[in-house]
């Protein structure tokens, strides 16, 4: 009798608490979208009243950026497994390695000047109202998303603190 009420009151607990967790994930999933989604989705998501030629401006800006993003990807994994295949070697490679390393630096610092480009295309076919829309959402979703990093921090750090106490608990032992 006294197993089976435990055991209820674990699954009990086990959707209660795992309802929590899902709603923060959830809160997390969508204060990352500003972040991750492609620019020019979120002006779409956000703003529902823009106009056609806004709406045609934006499906050309995205499939650029598709475009790039496309040729930035095959590129970094073309590189990424040279620099595998050069790391997995046992003699000093630096003089092929070293210029690789930077070329994906520069790899990277094109991909944000590209997601910079396309930012600034978007934002000059938007209207004052609608720049001042999307930039409430977006330290809306900035808030969240360091609110959410926050209390994962302080969470771990909290059972890092337990951790250690306990380990020093047994130490004493």
């Amino acid at each position: 009798m006294k197993r089976n009420f435990l055991i209820i009151a674990g699954i009990c607990c086990m959707f209660l608490f795992g309802g929590q967790v899902n709603a923060q994930k959830e809160e997390y999933k969508k204060a990352m979208r500003y972040r991750f989604e492609p620019y020019e989705k979120q002006v779409e998501v956000v703003l529902t009243n823009l106009t056609d030629n806004q709406r045609e401006a934006l499906h050309k800006f995205s499939k650029e950026n598709k475009e790039y993003m496309k040729k930035y990807r095959k590129d970094r994994e073309q590189l990424e497994k040279t620099i595998e295949s050069l790391l997995a070697m046992k003699e000093d490679v630096s003089e092929a390695l070293f210029p690789l390393i930077d070329m994906k630096s520069r790899l990277e610092a094109e991909k944000e000047k590209n997601f910079y480009k396309i930012k600034l295309k978007i934002d000059s076919i938007l209207t004052a109202e609608q720049r001042a829309e999307m930039d409430k959402y977006e330290a809306e979703m900035k808030k969240k998303r360091d609110d959410y990093l926050k209390s994962v921090e302080e969470k771990r750090k909290k059972a890092m603190e337990e951790y250690k106490a306990e380990k020093e608990k047994n130490k004493k032992k």
